[in-house]
């Protein structure tokens, strides 16, 4: 990001819901009358169809002739849908500037998939008070692979843990 002659550029704004109808198309609207920004929207949704036609959408919209915006807007990819993004940022005393998050490198993507597939685990056995599937996860979990921790040792964890956010999870765990 810079400025140069009363106009930034490069400026990355990560859109998390950009499949969203109403307000990512007044959002795109809005940044196509303004000529003194420009940059990459890059769009990430649980409706990947929908952040991608919005990236086609958007695009489109800043070929116009009308339009005074240069934007360039890209769909995230290469996630699961249901995956978490967290990215970096530059915060300072007025504002917060995401750091740009594009395609995820397939060798980040393959150290990311083990961590994302164990947080779905634990997610379907939050809600279906399955404590077999909680134990599983744990057993899966990274953090774990190299340390020296018996099985019972990562159950007794899961059952600790378990009991100490139990007025968190469904009711269903209250009765186990």
């Amino acid at each position: 990001m810079f400025y140069e002659n009363g106009k930034m550029h490069d400026l990355t704004i990560t859109y998390i819901g950009g499949g969203s109808r109403g307000w990512a198309w007044t959002f795109m609207t809005d940044l196509a009358m303004v000529e003194d920004l420009s940059g990459t929207v890059r769009l990430y949704d649980i409706d990947k169809l929908a952040a991608e036609k919005n990236a086609i959408i958007g695009n489109h919209l800043m070929k116009r002739p009308d339009s005074k915006g240069k934007w360039t807007f890209q769909k995230i990819r290469n996630l699961p849908a249901n995956a978490i993004v967290e990215t970096n940022a530059v915060f300072s005393r007025d504002s917060i500037r995401p750091v740009a998050a594009g395609e995820v490198p397939e060798n980040v993507k393959k150290l990311l998939m083990p961590h994302i597939e164990n947080h779905e685990r634990i997610y379907k056995a939050a809600l279906t008070c399955d404590k077999e599937l909680v134990y599983e996860a744990f057993l899966a979990d990274l953090l774990f692979a190299h340390r020296n921790c018996s099985e019972d040792d990562i159950k007794k964890l899961a059952d600790d843990m378990i009991n100490n956010t139990i007025q968190y999870l469904p009711s269903g765990w209250k009765t186990k």
